[in-house]
């Protein structure tokens, strides 16, 4: 799914860093300055939720955007997502044009 996110929103000064699991993603907040996060609710050792709570104690939802996703079947992950703090939604699998269209939101909020 990344590789889709990286293909799709080529922009100049955009850049892409991909973690693996909810300690990845601490690492690299800690050592770059993020915008945007596309945080999936499954990761290794640290769900996309828990994660998306531990950033929300340091990071107002204007100031970091974070967009949840998931393959899971179900009808709570989009509410447990926006109560967790995140900004947006997709359910997997998305095409290019949900992606598209959600990182537009992202943008026109920061303008």
């Amino acid at each position: 799914m990344h590789e889709l996110i990286a293909y799709t929103l080529v922009l100049p000064k955009i850049e892409f860093y991909h973690a693996y699991n909810g300690e990845e993603v601490y690492n690299i907040l800690m050592s770059v300055n993020i915008d945007c996060i596309f945080m999936d609710l499954v990761m290794p050792y640290s769900g996309g939720v828990k994660v998306t709570e531990i950033i929300r104690k340091a990071y107002v939802k204007d100031k970091m955007h974070i967009i949840g996703m998931t393959g899971t079947v179900g009808g709570e992950e989009e509410k447990v997502c926006f109560e967790s703090g995140m900004n947006a939604f997709l359910r997997k699998p998305f095409d290019s044009q949900e992606l598209v269209d959600v990182f537009k939101e992202y943008i026109e909020s920061v303008n």
